[in-house]
């Protein structure tokens, strides 16, 4: 998700695309067998699940599972246990309605230090425990709903340029109040340099809550609704359906990210659907150089991204009604599908100002799809 302006970034996890567009939609069943390598006996209790998705599984005592109602796309499945090194297989989804995919697992030998965690910490670790909680799940509203229940698990470092470097040697685990999923984040990687700007990214696998009552799941789904509309996701989507001003998302070529833009209304509104080739029927690529300023004019500015905007420079000292970011493509490409997920290396778009200020507690699955959607 590296600019010297920029106190924050937000790396755009690489995501595997679900066609929930086509219509009729064709679903599929992935099954299959995961087997220790060494022994080749059957591994029962591996979480088998399609990365960054609500959809997965658990193997039975046979080492088998079974993945159901899968909407024709590409994805990468992902078989994980502790004690072994996880495996990972990038499918398509296309034909065949039932596909086999087995998996043979090979263990891991930790050394004591690896596994040695314990509940007392020092007061060096506590701070950098809030450190890497305030930039990982950000400050939106969502965040003060969201916890990590395992951060026990982090470890932290420093180095010349990075304020803060954590690593996790089982996934963490996020309760999110706010939008009801539990969330099971991999973290393969988080970095905080010197001057602020993150880097991170990891597997994840969603897991609906089940509501209380009918309230609270009315109250999910309309905030999982508020979470989507004027989302990075949302705008690709928009963009690929030629459908941005139609969806109130007004784009802008500039040379660099300035927050004194925010003011004005006078650049070039470019057709950025002209930017964008068609790869296959479900893939898309977009080009353009320098940088892409984005204003969502549906939804307001949450009023603690008002502190943060500050804080970066900007000198408008109220909230606004409109929400803007900045796009940048480090490659001058990058690969997208027609649901609004990146596809190759999620390092091939960074995001700034708003976009980049939402973290995962502002996350959604990728196979979300709003009620009201076409």
């Amino acid at each position: 998700m590296k600019l010297l302006f920029s106190k924050q970034v937000f790396i755009i996890l690489t995501l595997f695309f679900l066609d929930l567009s086509a219509q009729p939609k064709q679903l599929f069943t992935i099954y299959g067998r995961v087997i220790s390598t060494e022994t080749g006996d059957p591994l029962p209790y591996v979480n088998v699940f399609l990365d960054a998705t609500t959809l997965g599984t658990s193997t039975n005592n046979n080492g088998e599972y079974e993945i159901g109602s899968i909407p024709t796309g590409s994805y990468r499945i992902i078989a994980s246990m502790v004690g072994f090194k996880q495996k990972d297989k990038n499918i398509k989804l296309t034909e065949l309605v039932k596909i086999e995919i087995d998996f043979e697992l090979d263990t891991i030998a930790y050394k004591l230090d690896e596994i040695n965690v314990t509940s007392e910490r020092d007061l060096g670790w506590i701070d950098n425990a809030k450190l890497f909680q305030k930039h990982f799940l950000g400050s939106s509203n969502n965040s003060e709903e969201c916890k990590i229940t395992n951060k026990e698990i982090l470890e932290f470092s420093k180095s010349a340029t990075n304020r803060l470097i954590a690593k996790a040697l089982t996934p963490l685990e996020i309760v999110n109040e706010a939008m009801g999923y539990k969330i099971i984040f991999d973290l393969k990687e988080f970095v905080l340099s010197n001057n602020d700007e993150v880097n991170y990214q990891g597997n994840i696998r969603f897991v609906e809550l089940p509501p209380p009552n009918l309230d609270q799941e009315k109250e999910w789904m309309e905030r999982r609704e508020v979470a989507y509309y004027g989302s990075f996701r949302h705008f690709l989507v928009s963009l690929c359906q030629n459908k941005l001003n139609e969806n109130d998302f007004f784009a802008y070529k500039v040379n660099h990210p300035n927050w004194e833009d925010l003011r004005r209304r006078n650049f070039l509104n470019p057709n950025l659907f002209e930017a964008v080739e068609r790869v296959t029927k479900n893939e898309r690529i977009l080009q353009f150089n320098n940088f892409v300023m984005v204003a969502y004019m549906e939804e307001w500015e949450e009023a603690n991204f008002l502190t943060y905007r500050n804080y970066m420079g900007s000198s408008i000292y109220r909230v606004l009604e409109y929400q803007t970011s900045w796009i940048n493509l480090p490659y001058g490409f990058a690969t997208f599908d027609i649901n609004g997920n990146i596809v190759d290396d999620y390092k091939s778009i960074k995001v700034y100002g708003y976009w980049g200020w939402q973290k995962v507690a502002s996350l959604l699955p990728t196979n979300y799809v709003p009620a009201n959607s076409e």
